[in-house]
């Protein structure tokens, strides 16, 4: 007994028998001859082995662990695959938080892709892997945050301008802050000797009404931070309040008495104004 195709083990009854491996996967053409050395028969037929094992696939050094929190625009994958028959394709994808970023595919391992110029945006990656036969297998999928740089704020309505004069005893401050890994925005309130009285501190938008504030000039300002320890900060605006009145009236000195006639084309008028925060005068 013999077998000229490596494949089978025939033992001294004639009984043939084959263990296969992944890597004989395929279709054999197969010839069986008997003879008794008077009779000769044969038997031809196909023989199918199938491929039913998944590839192996691995992330590789230097891809990004799990969770990494990275302060530049830029990820790295390495992946690794093997199989005992043919690799087809490798393909790695890259998503942020609301669709598919990139994807690079490879027939040879290992796959190594640097997703570069990247928006400050949390990510998530994953690799799969085919063989010639259709078996698949794929990595987990991780997560990666990126951060280059400090929150984006700024004053919004109704946040007033700077240097302006309010009959009123409130201040409207209202801050936006964009950041993909944003913490807090505070906002603070000082008085005219510069000393903190009053915070806000809260996600975006933070809005506060300082209210119930005595007259005088008081200054305010905004910083936001994110997870990362980045923080960036507004510019400092002031406004004054002022509830009273002007006091003005006439001086004994000079001014023309009330109810007089002259006989000249002009009049004199001498007035004193209390008041901290004067603007105009006007005479009529």
């Amino acid at each position: 007994w013999y077998d000229n195709t490596a494949l089978f083990n025939i033992n001294a009854t004639g009984y043939i028998s084959d263990t296969p491996t992944e890597s004989e996967a395929g279709s054999y053409e197969i010839k069986i001859s008997v003879s008794d050395g008077t009779v000769n028969a044969t038997d031809d037929f196909t023989y199918t082995i199938n491929d039913v094992t998944s590839p192996n696939i691995n992330f590789q050094l230097p891809t990004e662990t799990d969770e990494s929190q990275l302060t530049r625009n830029y990820i790295l994958v390495n992946v690794t695959a093997s199989d005992g028959k043919a690799i087809d394709t490798i393909t790695i994808r890259l998503y942020n938080s609301t669709s598919l970023v990139q994807t690079n595919t490879s027939s040879i391992s290992p796959l190594f892709v640097n997703f570069t110029n990247l928006l400050d945006e949390n990510y998530y990656f994953n690799a799969t892997v085919n063989d010639t036969s259709s078996n698949t297998n794929q990595t987990e999928t991780r997560t990666v945050t990126t951060d280059t740089g400090p929150p984006t704020l700024n004053y919004v309505s109704p946040t007033e301008d700077s240097g302006v004069y309010k009959n009123q005893n409130y201040v409207e401050v209202n801050v936006t802050a964009s950041d993909p890994n944003l913490d807090k925005i505070v906002i603070r309130l000082y008085d005219s000797f510069h000393t903190q009285i009053n915070s806000s501190s809260t996600a975006s938008p933070n809005y506060i009404n300082f209210s119930s504030l005595d007259s005088g000039l008081y200054y305010y300002n905004a910083t936001a931070n994110d997870t990362f320890g980045n923080d960036d900060s507004l510019e400092t605006r002031n406004i004054t309040f002022d509830t009273t009145n002007p006091l003005i009236s006439f001086t004994t000195i000079g001014t023309e008495d009330t109810d007089t006639t002259h006989s000249r084309d002009w009049i004199f008028a001498n007035v004193t104004v209390t008041e901290d925060n004067e603007d105009t005068i006007t005479f009529s």
